[in-house]
């Protein structure tokens, strides 16, 4: 799994990702007890997760809009 896979999948970390079966149970489940959560050890450790899921994200954000100025840029520049 590379960097950008990790960084992604820290903003669902909270959540266990059902595999097939369990999704198509779930349409059946009306009482939601198939419902699962990852666990932290404290409520300042998860807190601590999301918040640096959080910034991780705002900065793919800042520097995937960087990227697209500079090509923006480029192209323009060799429009003229």
């Amino acid at each position: 799994m590379g960097r950008y896979d990790i960084e992604k999948s820290l903003s669902f970390y909270l959540f266990s990702k059902p595999g097939f079966n369990e999704g198509m149970g779930r349409i059946l489940d009306m009482g939601a007890t198939l419902d699962s959560y990852n666990e932290n050890l404290t409520g300042a450790q998860a807190d601590y997760k999301a918040l640096l899921a959080d910034w991780i994200t705002v900065g793919n954000d800042i520097k995937n809009s960087i990227h697209q100025y500079e090509r923006e840029s480029a192209a323009t520049s060799k429009a003229k």
